[in-house]
Protein backbone atom coordinates (compact mmCIF):
# COMPACT_ATOMS: atom_id res chain seq x y z
CA UNK A 1 0.00 0.00 0.00
CA UNK A 2 1.40 3.35 -1.16
CA UNK A 3 1.77 6.60 1.15
CA UNK A 4 -1.01 8.20 1.93
CA UNK A 5 -3.34 10.48 4.01
CA UNK A 6 -7.21 10.33 4.22
CA UNK A 7 -9.97 12.42 5.80
CA UNK A 8 -13.17 11.83 5.85
CA UNK A 9 -16.22 13.62 7.30
CA UNK A 10 -18.96 11.53 8.82
CA UNK A 11 -22.19 12.53 8.66
CA UNK A 12 -25.25 11.26 7.08
CA UNK A 13 -26.10 14.82 5.02
CA UNK A 14 -22.52 15.75 4.86
CA UNK A 15 -22.79 18.94 2.14
CA UNK A 16 -20.43 20.12 -0.63
CA UNK A 17 -19.46 22.94 1.20
CA UNK A 18 -18.60 21.31 4.14
CA UNK A 19 -16.47 18.90 2.29
CA UNK A 20 -14.14 21.73 0.11
CA UNK A 21 -14.31 23.98 3.37
CA UNK A 22 -12.40 20.82 5.53
CA UNK A 23 -9.99 20.25 2.26
CA UNK A 24 -9.23 23.56 1.95
CA UNK A 25 -8.20 23.17 5.64
CA UNK A 26 -6.73 20.09 5.55
CA UNK A 27 -3.95 21.01 2.33
CA UNK A 28 -3.11 24.13 4.33
CA UNK A 29 -2.50 21.65 7.50
CA UNK A 30 -0.08 19.68 4.86
CA UNK A 31 2.02 22.42 3.36
CA UNK A 32 2.91 23.80 6.39
CA UNK A 33 4.00 20.91 8.42
CA UNK A 34 5.46 19.91 4.64
CA UNK A 35 7.53 23.13 4.59
CA UNK A 36 8.56 22.80 8.10
CA UNK A 37 9.82 19.02 7.54
CA UNK A 38 11.23 19.52 4.09
CA UNK A 39 12.27 23.50 3.92
CA UNK A 40 9.91 23.51 0.72
CA UNK A 41 6.82 23.09 -0.70
CA UNK A 42 7.27 20.70 -3.63
CA UNK A 43 6.13 17.42 -2.96
CA UNK A 44 2.73 16.64 -5.40
CA UNK A 45 -0.17 15.22 -3.73
CA UNK A 46 -2.21 13.13 -5.97
CA UNK A 47 -5.93 12.19 -5.32
CA UNK A 48 -6.06 8.15 -4.82
CA UNK A 49 -9.57 8.05 -3.80
CA UNK A 50 -12.84 10.07 -3.19
CA UNK A 51 -15.67 8.03 -1.66
CA UNK A 52 -19.15 10.06 -2.08
CA UNK A 53 -21.22 8.44 0.66
CA UNK A 54 -18.93 8.64 3.38
CA UNK A 55 -17.37 12.25 2.40
CA UNK A 56 -13.60 10.20 2.17
CA UNK A 57 -11.22 11.87 0.35
CA UNK A 58 -7.74 10.66 -0.16
CA UNK A 59 -4.12 11.35 -1.92
CA UNK A 60 -0.60 10.11 -1.60
CA UNK A 61 2.48 12.57 -1.95
CA UNK A 62 4.53 12.04 -5.61
CA UNK A 63 8.44 12.53 -5.05
CA UNK A 64 9.49 15.69 -6.67
CA UNK A 65 12.02 15.15 -9.44
CA UNK A 66 15.48 16.14 -8.31
CA UNK A 67 14.97 15.75 -5.02
CA UNK A 68 17.39 12.66 -3.64
CA UNK A 69 16.16 13.16 -0.14
CA UNK A 70 12.50 11.38 -0.06
CA UNK A 71 10.67 12.71 2.81
CA UNK A 72 7.25 12.10 2.03
CA UNK A 73 6.56 9.63 4.89
CA UNK A 74 8.23 11.90 7.43
CA UNK A 75 5.70 14.83 6.35
CA UNK A 76 2.74 12.18 6.64
CA UNK A 77 3.77 10.45 10.49
CA UNK A 78 4.65 14.40 11.35
CA UNK A 79 0.73 15.34 10.42
CA UNK A 80 -0.98 12.29 11.95
CA UNK A 81 1.49 11.89 15.08
CA UNK A 82 1.08 16.00 15.68
CA UNK A 83 -2.76 15.80 15.53
CA UNK A 84 -2.23 12.72 18.00
CA UNK A 85 -0.40 14.94 19.93
CA UNK A 86 -2.68 17.69 19.90
CA UNK A 87 -5.94 14.97 20.90
CA UNK A 88 -4.13 14.17 24.31
CA UNK A 89 -2.52 17.58 25.83
CA UNK A 90 -1.80 20.74 25.05
CA UNK A 91 1.40 20.65 23.55
CA UNK A 92 3.26 22.15 20.33
CA UNK A 93 4.09 19.26 18.25
CA UNK A 94 7.37 19.48 16.07
CA UNK A 95 6.72 21.20 12.27
CA UNK A 96 3.37 22.75 13.53
CA UNK A 97 3.03 26.89 12.84
CA UNK A 98 1.20 28.78 14.36
CA UNK A 99 -0.71 28.72 10.97
CA UNK A 100 -1.03 24.75 10.79
CA UNK A 101 -2.26 25.05 14.69
CA UNK A 102 -5.06 27.83 13.20
CA UNK A 103 -5.89 25.63 10.45
CA UNK A 104 -6.01 22.89 12.92
CA UNK A 105 -8.57 23.71 14.80
CA UNK A 106 -10.78 24.68 11.62
CA UNK A 107 -10.20 21.81 10.24
CA UNK A 108 -11.82 19.84 13.00
CA UNK A 109 -14.09 22.48 14.27
CA UNK A 110 -15.79 21.68 10.90
CA UNK A 111 -17.94 19.65 13.23
CA UNK A 112 -21.80 20.42 12.98
CA UNK A 113 -25.51 19.36 11.96
CA UNK A 114 -24.47 17.42 9.11
CA UNK A 115 -20.53 16.51 10.10
CA UNK A 116 -20.67 13.97 13.64
CA UNK A 117 -16.80 13.53 13.12
CA UNK A 118 -13.66 14.80 11.06
CA UNK A 119 -10.93 11.60 10.82
CA UNK A 120 -7.20 11.59 9.44
CA UNK A 121 -5.99 8.26 8.60
CA UNK A 122 -1.71 8.37 7.94
CA UNK A 123 -0.58 4.80 5.82
CA UNK A 124 3.12 4.55 5.57
CA UNK A 125 4.52 1.46 3.77
CA UNK A 126 5.09 -1.52 6.42
CA UNK A 127 3.53 0.61 8.71
CA UNK A 128 0.24 0.15 11.09
CA UNK A 129 -2.37 2.73 9.62
CA UNK A 130 -2.59 5.67 12.23
CA UNK A 131 -5.90 7.07 13.08
CA UNK A 132 -7.10 10.44 14.33
CA UNK A 133 -10.04 11.24 15.30
CA UNK A 134 -10.24 15.42 15.46
CA UNK A 135 -12.69 15.81 18.89
CA UNK A 136 -13.82 18.50 21.22
CA UNK A 137 -10.78 17.85 23.51
CA UNK A 138 -8.36 18.37 20.65
CA UNK A 139 -9.75 22.21 19.50
CA UNK A 140 -9.44 22.62 23.65
CA UNK A 141 -5.57 22.32 23.00
CA UNK A 142 -5.10 24.30 20.75
CA UNK A 143 -7.26 27.31 22.44
CA UNK A 144 -4.62 26.70 25.08
CA UNK A 145 -1.54 26.76 22.93
CA UNK A 146 -3.00 30.17 20.64
CA UNK A 147 -6.66 30.38 20.19
CA UNK A 148 -7.56 32.05 23.54
CA UNK A 149 -5.89 35.65 24.25
CA UNK A 150 -8.57 37.01 26.75
CA UNK A 151 -11.86 35.90 28.57
CA UNK A 152 -14.62 37.79 29.72
CA UNK A 153 -17.97 37.18 31.17
CA UNK A 154 -20.95 37.62 29.13
CA UNK A 155 -23.53 35.87 27.19
CA UNK A 156 -24.00 34.49 23.65
CA UNK A 157 -27.08 33.36 21.15
CA UNK A 158 -26.66 30.68 19.23
CA UNK A 159 -28.79 27.45 17.49
CA UNK A 160 -28.01 24.80 19.56
CA UNK A 161 -26.63 21.78 16.51
CA UNK A 162 -24.41 19.36 18.56
CA UNK A 163 -23.81 18.12 21.69
CA UNK A 164 -21.11 15.39 23.00
CA UNK A 165 -20.14 13.50 25.63
CA UNK A 166 -16.51 12.81 24.47
CA UNK A 167 -13.81 13.78 26.85
CA UNK A 168 -16.42 16.45 28.54
CA UNK A 169 -19.73 17.31 28.59
CA UNK A 170 -20.73 19.83 25.57
CA UNK A 171 -22.37 21.29 22.57
CA UNK A 172 -21.79 23.77 19.83
CA UNK A 173 -24.08 26.92 18.92
CA UNK A 174 -24.08 28.41 15.97
CA UNK A 175 -25.29 32.16 15.00
CA UNK A 176 -26.83 33.68 12.26
CA UNK A 177 -23.69 35.58 10.95
CA UNK A 178 -20.89 33.16 12.09
CA UNK A 179 -20.10 29.87 10.15
CA UNK A 180 -18.05 29.20 13.04
CA UNK A 181 -19.28 27.62 16.04
CA UNK A 182 -19.01 28.35 19.66
CA UNK A 183 -18.05 25.16 21.67
CA UNK A 184 -20.23 25.52 25.41
CA UNK A 185 -18.35 23.38 27.75
CA UNK A 186 -21.27 22.53 30.76
CA UNK A 187 -21.39 20.16 33.99
CA UNK A 188 -23.52 16.92 33.58
CA UNK A 189 -26.39 18.67 35.26
CA UNK A 190 -26.46 21.42 32.56
CA UNK A 191 -25.41 19.00 30.00
CA UNK A 192 -28.96 16.66 30.97
CA UNK A 193 -30.90 20.05 31.09
CA UNK A 194 -29.80 21.40 27.34
CA UNK A 195 -29.47 18.86 25.50
CA UNK A 196 -33.64 18.62 24.65
CA UNK A 197 -33.39 21.51 23.23
CA UNK A 198 -31.13 20.43 20.12
CA UNK A 199 -32.05 22.21 17.03
CA UNK A 200 -33.76 25.45 18.98
CA UNK A 201 -31.95 28.71 20.05
CA UNK A 202 -30.71 29.39 23.21
CA UNK A 203 -28.55 32.11 25.37
CA UNK A 204 -25.90 31.08 27.29
CA UNK A 205 -24.12 32.32 29.94
CA UNK A 206 -20.71 31.91 31.22
CA UNK A 207 -16.82 32.92 31.23
CA UNK A 208 -16.33 33.48 27.29
CA UNK A 209 -12.79 32.82 25.90
CA UNK A 210 -11.73 34.72 22.90
CA UNK A 211 -9.48 34.66 19.93
CA UNK A 212 -6.87 36.84 18.86
CA UNK A 213 -9.32 38.63 16.23
CA UNK A 214 -11.82 39.28 19.10
CA UNK A 215 -14.06 36.31 18.41
CA UNK A 216 -15.79 33.89 20.68
CA UNK A 217 -14.17 30.45 20.77
CA UNK A 218 -15.92 28.74 23.93
CA UNK A 219 -17.77 29.65 26.60
CA UNK A 220 -18.13 27.65 30.20
CA UNK A 221 -21.53 28.05 30.95
CA UNK A 222 -22.82 29.02 34.11
CA UNK A 223 -26.91 29.28 32.93
CA UNK A 224 -28.99 29.32 29.95
CA UNK A 225 -31.96 30.06 28.65
CA UNK A 226 -34.16 28.68 25.60
CA UNK A 227 -35.41 31.29 23.31
CA UNK A 228 -39.01 31.36 21.24
CA UNK A 229 -38.26 30.89 17.67
CA UNK A 230 -38.52 33.25 14.79
CA UNK A 231 -41.97 32.63 14.16
CA UNK A 232 -43.54 32.39 17.24
CA UNK A 233 -42.16 36.13 18.02
CA UNK A 234 -44.51 39.04 17.09
CA UNK A 235 -44.83 39.68 13.59
CA UNK A 236 -45.33 43.48 11.74
CA UNK A 237 -49.27 42.19 11.35
CA UNK A 238 -49.63 41.30 14.86
CA UNK A 239 -49.35 44.90 15.79
CA UNK A 240 -51.52 46.68 12.90
CA UNK A 241 -54.61 48.42 14.55
CA UNK A 242 -53.24 47.80 18.18
CA UNK A 243 -53.69 51.54 18.58
CA UNK A 244 -56.79 52.20 16.37
CA UNK A 245 -59.07 53.07 19.10
CA UNK A 246 -56.38 54.69 21.61
CA UNK A 247 -56.34 58.54 22.73
CA UNK A 248 -52.64 58.80 22.25
CA UNK A 249 -51.67 60.42 19.21
CA UNK A 250 -49.68 58.51 16.73
CA UNK A 251 -46.91 60.67 17.21
CA UNK A 252 -46.33 60.26 20.59
CA UNK A 253 -47.01 56.31 20.43
CA UNK A 254 -43.43 55.26 20.50
CA UNK A 255 -43.43 57.30 24.09
CA UNK A 256 -46.48 55.89 25.06
CA UNK A 257 -45.09 51.93 24.51
CA UNK A 258 -42.02 53.05 27.03
CA UNK A 259 -43.95 54.31 29.62
CA UNK A 260 -46.68 51.48 29.42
Amino acid sequence: MPDSLTISLKGDSVGLDDLTEALGDFTAVLGEVERDVTGRRDIEWKLTALERASATVGVTPVQPQGVLLDQRAEVIRAVVDGLGTLTERPDRPPHFSDRALVCTRKLAGRRNGRVSDVVLVGAIESHPALRVSLTPRLVAHIDELIGVSGHAMGALEGRLETITIHDQHGFTIYDRYRTRGTRCICDAETFDAIRSLLGTRVLVYGQIGYDKSGEPTTIRVERFEALRTRDALPQAEDLRGLYAGSSVPACEHADYIREH
